[in-house]
């Protein structure tokens, strides 16, 4: 609907450019939700026994909304992206209270649950707790806050001159009617929250400090000297290794023990980065039940501990036994349970590294609400975002027997 309201239907430019039959906006809400419901039932009969589930939260118009998907070998599907049960609270309780009413309408409980994706943080983890699964912490998280707490903070001065730089030529007419005339590049200003913007912003200087006017004197405080620009090339070549990982880490099908070894290369070159991603950091919360699956995926299953094994048991596939045991002897029995042990087969591959759906969800709903949507009720948005990102469980039949 290219961002417009529900009411676009009724606007006569609307109907001046089209041939399909007239309908009034609640006319098209109702067969949203319809579509909808359609979409429900379909997700209802497609969802395993067992299956992880990814979290996160999203805050907008001071509204925080609690995502939930479920994730399984075949698919990742869009559960829910609602307001909390009790919105006064954004406990663990209230999350998990959330998580049991969302998987409830979809004839689930928190027993199917084998997993949880979410960022490294303490709430994460105690809503694991409550789930009673193991938390999966999410890789890009975790190497955003060794980067922003471990490696950017050597460069803090500097950053901070450049910001303050790139803020007095965007606000300053004059300033930036003057750097027009040289190129057409933008200062850029970084947003705190995400450090991929300050590398930006970087690059961004090192592409426009020729054009900046050593003469203006309101400047003068935050140029940076020559030893500052070195500094600046190096941390942006480095950074630029680093943001190649960010990116691979967008890829839905990149495993834990690809990340590994992704991680291991990073610590390798940038030891300053080792305290969040190493394989055995205090960040992980679930060091076993993580390395079991890198064990697996790297074909050392004989590796586990028995703690492992009882971790992994949700993922393991059927193995048959050996019919032609001798079922009387002790000892090949015994060899059997073994070998059944080594040669068992754990399907991992799939499972969520990250919980970077949840964040491209967001994404979404930041251009879904757009400019024309900020009276747009939470009941009415998550809607919208369900079936767009559940998109594969409705078509143009279904629409047409909807309306039918």
């Amino acid at each position: 609907m290219g961002g417009h309201s529900l009411e676009f239907c009724e606007h006569q430019t609307t109907r001046d450019y089209t041939t399909l039959e007239k309908i009034s906006a609640n006319t098209l809400r109702t067969y949203l939700d319809e579509v909808t419901r359609e979409v429900e039932k379909a997700i209802y009969t497609v969802l395993p026994d067992k299956f992880i589930i990814i979290g996160d939260g999203w805050t907008f118009d001071s509204v925080y909304y609690f995502a939930l998907f479920a994730s399984f070998e075949a698919m990742t599907i869009l559960l829910s992206m609602s307001p909390l049960i009790s919105e006064e609270s954004k406990s663990a309780a209230a999350h998990y209270e959330a998580i049991v009413y969302n998987l409830s309408l979809f004839g689930k409980t928190v027993t199917n649950v084998t997993a949880y994706v979410a960022d490294n943080e303490n709430l994460n983890k105690a809503i694991a707790k409550l789930l009673k699964v193991p938390l999966i912490g999410c890789a890009s998280h975790r190497l955003a806050l060794a980067v922003k707490n471990s490696f950017l903070v050597d460069f803090d001065d500097i950053l901070d001159k450049i910001g303050t730089l790139m803020v007095k030529i965007k606000v300053s007419n004059k300033r930036s009617a003057e750097l027009r005339k040289k190129t057409s590049l933008h200062p850029i200003i970084p947003n705190k929250t995400r450090w991929s913007s300050q590398f930006e912003m970087a690059k961004r200087y090192q592409e426009i400090r020729k054009f900046v006017p050593k003469s203006d004197l309101e400047l003068v405080p935050y140029l940076l000297t020559d030893d500052e620009d070195q500094k600046v090339d190096l941390l942006v070549s480095d950074l630029a290794d680093i943001i190649s990982v960010t990116k691979t880490l967008q890829d839905e099908k990149i495993d834990l023990l690809e990340v590994r070894f992704l991680f291991d290369a990073l610590i390798l070159k940038f030891p300053a980065l080792k305290s969040h991603i190493s394989q055995d950091s205090d960040i992980v919360a679930n060091k076993g039940f993580e390395n079991g699956i890198m064990l697996c995926l790297d074909g050392k299953s004989e590796k586990l501990t028995d703690k492992q094994i009882a971790l992994l048991k949700p993922f393991k596939k059927d193995v048959q036994g050996n019919a032609d045991v001798d079922a009387s002897s002790f000892a090949k029995r015994t060899l059997e349970a073994k070998r059944q042990k080594i040669d068992a087969v754990y399907d991992l591959a799939w499972v969520p590294s990250t919980s970077n759906v949840a964040e491209r969800l967001f994404s979404r709903a930041k251009l879904t609400v757009g400019h024309q949507r900020h009276n747009l009720a939470p009941s009415h948005l998550e809607t919208l975002l369900f079936r767009y990102i559940n998109y594969r469980f409705w078509d143009a039949e279904l629409v047409s027997r909807v309306v039918a």
